[in-house]
């Protein structure tokens, strides 16, 4: 994913690749860390801790050059954490089915992304088959109100190997 939405959003921010398992462990004290720093209770830092594991796992297994970065954010003078996971993998290819956390065919229990959904706050994706996936998950110490969540689906044309599309939203 090489959009220009998430090149700004990287500005500044460090990102550790995902490379194998010991990565996702790094990643997961990364977060713990930050949530501790900026007031999270035990339950959140594990929800925040199980959002990385999960976003981490599935680049292993499904995606290609994953990176995940953290950004502490804030709404409404309420602290909160958001988690940016994007990869050069095929996409995912069942949106619909990822979300709702059906097992998979090929025995996997299906329930990662849904997890990601259902612990975070806020939820972006953008799916682009065959070039890759970004989710941007947000977590808060304390509620602030659900903003809309978003997501951008895009193939590239018939025999193109890259989408010329770029998608962009305004909160």
């Amino acid at each position: 994913m090489d959009t220009v939405l998430t090149r700004r959003w990287l500005e500044g921010a460090p990102f550790r690749s995902t490379v194998d398992a010991a990565s996702v462990s790094v990643a997961r004290d990364d977060v713990r860390t930050v949530a501790t720093r900026l007031g999270f209770d035990a339950t959140a830092t594990g929800e925040l801790a199980l959002i990385v594991s999960e976003l981490a796992t599935n680049q292993l297994r499904h995606g290609r050059l994953g990176r995940i970065a953290l950004r502490e954010i804030e709404r409404h003078d309420v602290r909160g954490i958001e988690i940016l996971a994007f990869d050069r993998g095929d996409g995912i290819a069942d949106p619909t089915t990822a979300l709702a956390g059906a097992p998979r065919e090929s025995g996997s229990l299906g329930v990662g992304i849904s997890s990601v959904v259902r612990f975070s706050d806020e939820v972006d994706f953008d799916v682009r088959a065959g070039e890759g996936t970004c989710v941007r998950a947000r977590k808060f110490v304390r509620h602030v109100g659900r903003r809309r969540e978003v997501a951008s689906l895009g193939r590239p044309i018939e025999g193109e190997p890259r989408s010329g599309d770029d998608a962009w939203f305004g909160r």
